[in-house]
């Protein structure tokens, strides 16, 4: 089982990766003070997808629609 420093650093680190895909791409972001409730509500397997899909949209590899998973 993940401790909990761990936990929050991948918060943390997904939602930084939330908010710059958001304005790399030009669109409007979440209110970050809204993301990491939202993200710690999600269960491990769906946070963990939602980090990747985010990180290949970092790296210009997204498949189409992959954020909409």
């Amino acid at each position: 089982m993940p401790d909990k420093k761990d936990s929050d650093e991948q918060l943390l680190q997904c939602k930084n990766r939330w908010l710059l895909v958001c304005r790399a791409r030009g669109t409007p972001a979440p209110d970050p003070g809204l993301v990491t409730p939202f993200l710690s509500s999600l269960p491990a397997a769906q946070q963990a997808e939602l980090d990747h899909a985010l990180l290949l949209c970092l790296n210009g590899r997204e498949k189409h629609r992959e954020l909409a998973l």
